[in-house]
């Protein structure tokens, strides 16, 4: 009996590593060779998390967080307007690149900024719908954003 959990854990870690979508970070885009301007030709996939935003006129349970260590600065409460929900699998493509961020538009006007290093990749705190700018409000700090690499010439496996 007590060597069914490891059972079970090592078939998920083989299912995770035969996932044609691979984690979003600088050093996966160099195992895979991807250029900065290669980026764009990607597919990309939200994971694990859900993103929710509202419109700048009213939110509700607000809560501001340090960009770098993840800590709570401010929070408030407001009327929800215009609330948006990007759910957890939704695809994307890459309609810009800058230095470290890939703007990933998830269709119906909704592009979001999400910064690129390391092992893991946080969203910025404001989207774009329509042309128009609301602010983040994130009920679980970091989403996953992974890159399709099927189509991928030259990959590793």
């Amino acid at each position: 009996m007590r060597c069914i959990p490891g059972i079970i854990v090592s078939i998920l870690l083989i299912l995770v590593s035969c996932s044609p979508y691979q984690k979003v970070s600088s050093s996966n885009f160099a195992e895979y060779g991807v250029q900065d301007y290669e980026a764009k030709q990607l597919h990309y996939m939200l994971k694990k998390k859900k993103l929710h935003y509202s419109g700048k006129e009213g939110q509700n349970n607000y809560n501001t967080y340090d960009k770098n260590d993840g800590s709570l600065v401010n929070s408030r409460s407001a009327i929800i307007e215009n609330n948006i929900i990007i759910p957890k699998g939704a695809r994307g493509r890459c309609v810009e690149t800058s230095g470290d961020q890939l703007f990933i538009d998830f269709g119906e006007g909704i592009v979001v900024p999400f910064r690129v290093y390391g092992n893991d990749n946080s969203p910025e705190n404001m989207i774009e719908v329509d042309q128009r700018t609301y602010d983040i409000v994130i009920n679980h700090r970091t989403a996953s954003l992974y890159f399709d690499v099927n189509n991928l010439a030259g990959s590793v496996q």
